[in-house]
């Protein structure tokens, strides 16, 4: 395992994810790849959404 990618929401228990996959990856000598994931946020995205 070289390379462990994790998404997270930074909602319910992400800081307790992180712990664990962080020690995770020092036991595997890996790389940790965090990815944010949110919801369209129209105004900050600069486009209209319409329904």
């Amino acid at each position: 395992m070289k390379n462990v990618l994790v998404t997270i929401d930074l909602q319910y228990k992400t800081e307790t994810l992180i712990d664990w996959v962080f020690t995770l990856t020092k036991l595997h000598n890996s790389k940790l790849w965090l990815l944010h994931v949110a919801a369209l946020d129209p105004d900050f995205v600069g486009h209209d959404i319409s329904l």
